[in-house]
Order: C-alpha cells, then structure tokens, then sequence
C-alpha cells in the first residue's frame, strides 16, 4: 500500500475474492489508518472475514497509549448488499459490545442499509434524552417494525430495520447527522450519478456521546 509508506500505519481484513477477472481481486473490507507518528498501539481482533464463511467482514480494533487514559475501540463493518446472513452478522456485532462501561466503543462503516429519519427506540422513550436530533435521508426509510423475516438477500430497508434493532440492544446511538446546522445539506454518505443515500455510519454508546465535538461522514 503506498498510503503505508507515507507516514501511516494500515490494519485491514480483505473481502472475499471476487469472481471473475475484471475490477478488484476483493469485494468489501475494513480498514483502519493510524499515523505511524502518535506512538499508538493497536490490537486487532478480526470478527467476520471470508475465511470464515461470511460475505461480510468486521474487525476491532483496540487503541491504546500512555497518553490516552482508557483504550479506544473500534470496530470497523462492512455488509454485503448481495449475500444473506445478515441477521446472523447483526448478532455477531451486537456480541462484541462487551468492553467496559468506562471504555469508549464505535462501530464505524458501511452497513449499506437504510434508517431514513428514524429516531433509535431507546431514545424515543426515554423522556429525559437531551441528545440532538439527527438529520438523515427521508427517501429511504427502513423497513416495518413488525416486518417479516428477511430473506436470503435482505433490502437497504430490512438492513436498516436490523441494524435499529441492534442499536436498541447494545443502547448506542448514531453519530453522523447529528451535528448538522439547519442550513447545511443532508449529510449522504453515497452520491453517484442519480443516486443519494446515507448506507455508512458512526455508531457510539449513548452514554459516551458527551464526549463527541464533531463527527462527519
């Protein structure tokens, strides 16, 4: 990778090879990039890759340094819009979030799955939330609360279903959107030719989100 010759350090899982001859050798994958120069130790713990039968590939990675008082987790996501298992990859996400309370966890990138403008359950009925609101994709909206199971390919709309539900288990909320003015754009994450959504997040305990100044996606 040139980018590691350039003063940074690479932490990666590939996607499962592709078929065929033409594009990349891989489809998904998760990276993290850390400046070689802030000193930081990095573990990582591959959750879900090719290997292990999956289309879909997590990683986390634990950040540590005598500069920083607690470690720093973060788990790195990517799920195939064109494989199944995705509720049993939900499931294998939802059981890596068990890090100490005090220790900051995110979970970080492309779910492809869509959330529209729904508020997290969690947050809905607790009266005493003081969380901003998030501005998200009103064109997309997730699927039913009461939809049926998904099937082999779930939609954008049945991911985002599944991933809500998630949010509601480990009691995190979604960052980006979150620091929007009232006069800035939707905040899409995915703008080609005529299409614009929001498929890629930043996810953070919700006790930990005082701790956020900005977040952009």
């Amino acid at each position: 990778l040139e980018i590691v010759g350039d003063g940074w350090e690479a932490h990666f899982v590939v996607g499962a090879p592709k078929k065929g001859k033409q594009g990349s050798k891989h489809r998904g994958g998760v990276m993290l990039l850390v400046r070689k120069s802030l000193n930081l130790r990095v573990k990582q713990d591959i959750l879900r890759d090719h290997r292990s039968g999956m289309h879909h590939q997590a990683a986390t990675w634990t950040i540590s340094s005598p500069s920083i008082p607690k470690p720093i987790h973060i788990t790195g996501v990517y799920i195939s819009p064109t494989e199944g298992e995705v509720e049993e990859f939900f499931e294998v996400l939802s059981n890596a979030s068990t890090f100490p309370p005090s220790e900051t966890h995110l979970y970080v990138g492309d779910f492809n799955g869509h959330i529209g403008e729904e508020v997290e359950g969690h947050i809905s009925i607790d009266p005493s939330s003081s969380l901003p609101d998030r501005a998200g994709d009103t064109s997309h909206p997730p699927a039913p609360t009461d939809m049926d199971p998904p099937k082999d390919r779930p939609s954008s709309a049945q991911r985002g279903r599944l991933l809500l539900r998630m949010l509601d288990t480990i009691q995190s909320i979604i960052l980006n959107g979150r620091f929007q003015l009232a006069s800035d754009p939707t905040p899409f994450t995915l703008v080609r030719q005529n299409e614009r959504s929001i498929n890629d997040y930043v996810l953070i305990g919700k006790r930990h989100f005082p701790r956020v100044k900005k977040c952009t996606v």
